[in-house]
């Protein structure tokens, strides 16, 4: 589980062109695009599916959308938990007035603590939105329930 928060962790700062096209950085671009990533794209499950592959995990249950790839994890009998583990996957999904969406946000747990946990994530922003333009490290909070914004639906383990 070290070795996937140290691959995560070489990845911080690495940046988007506008727009989703593509990365400033020509090497994080084409490993991006050897996970699929294509022009416009939101990002942050080919970056965790990237960071997962080369730290020598289990990926074919990944999927563009956060939320499907925790769906496919979890019918493939993967381990999820509301308790994170350094390394699993952090996963989100969007909530407009109280209604559950089919998208989100995910990414890789580094630090847990008791009422926040560390996580660095993709295509995320200062603000930490789903929607951003770098690989940052964040401070997340245990937020189970949300009416507007992102709520946390679970980690999935690495094996």
């Amino acid at each position: 589980m070290e070795r996937i928060v140290e691959t995560a962790r070489q990845f911080i700062g690495q940046k988007e062109k506008p727009g989703n096209m593509g990365f400033i950085n020509p090497d994080f671009d084409a490993k991006m695009r050897s996970v699929g990533f294509a022009n416009t794209q939101a990002w942050c499950a080919y970056f965790a599916e990237l960071v997962w592959r080369e730290a020598g995990q289990d990926t074919s249950h990944f999927s563009a959308s956060a939320f499907k790839t925790y769906l496919q994890y979890m019918q493939a009998g993967r381990k999820i938990s509301q308790d994170p583990v350094p390394g699993s996957l952090a996963v989100w999904r969007s909530v407009k007035n109280g209604q559950k969406g089919w998208t989100g946000h995910i990414g890789i747990v580094s630090e847990v603590g008791a009422t926040s946990f560390k996580c660095i994530e993709g295509n995320t922003n200062k603000a930490g939105g789903r929607e951003g333009i770098e690989v940052a490290e964040k401070t997340r909070t245990y937020q189970w329930k949300a009416m507007n914004g992102l709520e946390l639906v679970g980690f999935i383990y690495p094996l």
